[in-house]
């Protein structure tokens, strides 16, 4: 099948092992995609031979901002209608995932941003999970709440009326939010790329539109092999 109005684009970082990315590129191609890698690079070169680049364009950036630092270099070198924005680790559970996705950014104009996993944890007030004496937060939670909190702040990237957002695992999107998206800089470190994975949905739900996800099940069009079917981490020390 071929999706005339949307653009894939795969952030991939070298010196992780490239066999995750070589399936997920085999998955693809079988879909009838050419996609965008755009790699982050570090020393390693081993992934340069894979066979399934050669029907892909590859860009080589600076490794910065890890994977949305990627994916917003793509999107600002490639217009189109609509992106599926995609980390090398993903892999598709369905031959139907693409269409699913182009399908939902069409036909829902109101929603801004779509993803696999909503972090639910973070559902309430900014206020609820900063301040103590609420039940929303424990300590560890209202502290990496204030942490991100001050980040977006300092990026001066504006807060919703509550802290929920899509992991940055996938994201698909229409033209309007890949410019708003763009106002994203670039993190320096995991914590700043963290804040920004917040800040994406911030973003976009502080102009009106919506975020969702995709199906009622965590990872139903695209699984992910650091995350649990149910859309908890494998690591239990990431928690954003």
């Amino acid at each position: 099948m071929a999706y005339k109005s949307l653009q894939v684009i795969v952030s991939y970082y070298s010196e992780r092992p490239a066999a995750p990315l070589q399936r997920l590129l085999g998955q693809l191609t079988l879909a009838g995609v050419s996609p965008l890698v755009v790699v982050n690079q570090a020393r390693s070169v081993a992934w340069q031979s894979l066979t399934e680049l050669r029907k892909c364009r590859v860009l080589e950036r600076a490794n910065t901002g890890m994977n949305i630092g990627a994916w917003l270099h793509g999107i600002r070198l490639i217009r189109a209608q609509a992106y599926v924005c995609l980390q090398d680790e993903c892999f598709m559970q369905t031959s139907q995932a693409l269409e699913a996705y182009e399908n939902l950014i069409q036909q829902h104009p109101r929603v801004g941003l779509w993803g696999e996993t909503l972090n639910t944890r973070w559902a309430h007030p900014w206020k609820a999970l900063t301040e103590e004496g609420h039940s929303a937060a424990d300590a560890e939670l209202r502290s990496r709440a204030a942490l991100y909190a001050r980040k977006l702040a300092h990026y001066g990237l504006p807060m919703a009326t509550t802290a929920v957002h899509l992991r940055s695992l996938v994201w698909g999107f229409d033209q309007q939010t890949a410019a708003l998206l763009q106002q994203l800089p670039d993190g320096h470190t995991k914590h700043d790329c963290i804040a920004l994975e917040i800040g994406a949905s911030q973003l976009v739900m502080s102009k009106g539109r919506k975020i969702a996800q995709t199906a009622r099940e965590p990872f139903t069009y695209f699984g992910h092999s650091e995350w649990r079917q149910d859309g908890l981490s494998k690591e239990p020390s990431y928690a954003a």
